[in-house]
């Protein structure tokens, strides 16, 4: 549970750093533009949870590990749930209490999940401060 805290808790800085790093190309308000960004990143993740989707985010052992859609009324907001970072945080730990046996298979696939995505948002954060800092240069 400590390690799943750990990621959250880097993951969040980690699309902060990309955020604010985003928004400095903005000249005026990209302090409001970045909190606005942030509200917008947060509401999926509350919206397309376990607690609003109805049954759940899981019903088989295979979803714990595997991008399968199986909602027959909810389609669209389990579609976006594969979209949002607290599923791949939450999923494993409910194999966990469930103890459905794939707990392993969970942490394995829903991690690597979570790297690819911190990894993408790294570079891309990387990559908006070297433009940035390439575009003050050049207006100077």
């Amino acid at each position: 549970m400590l390690a799943v805290f750990w990621i959250a808790g880097t993951l969040g800085s980690i699309l902060g750093l990309l955020f604010s790093s985003v928004c400095l190309f903005i000249r005026q308000k990209g302090e409001i533009a970045a909190v606005l960004l942030v509200i917008l990143a947060t509401l999926p993740q509350l919206l397309f949870s376990a607690k609003v989707l109805p049954e759940g985010l899981t019903r088989e052992s295979r979803h714990y590990y595997t991008f399968s859609l199986w909602h027959t009324e909810a389609t669209i907001p389990e579609f976006l749930s594969f979209c949002t970072v607290s599923r791949y945080l939450f999923v494993p730990l409910d194999a966990v209490s469930r103890d459905s046996g794939v707990a392993a298979k969970a942490f394995l696939f829903n991690g690597t999940v979570l790297a690819v995505f911190g990894l993408t948002a790294l570079v891309m954060a990387w990559l908006s401060l070297e433009l940035f800092v390439a575009w003050q240069r050049r207006r100077s």
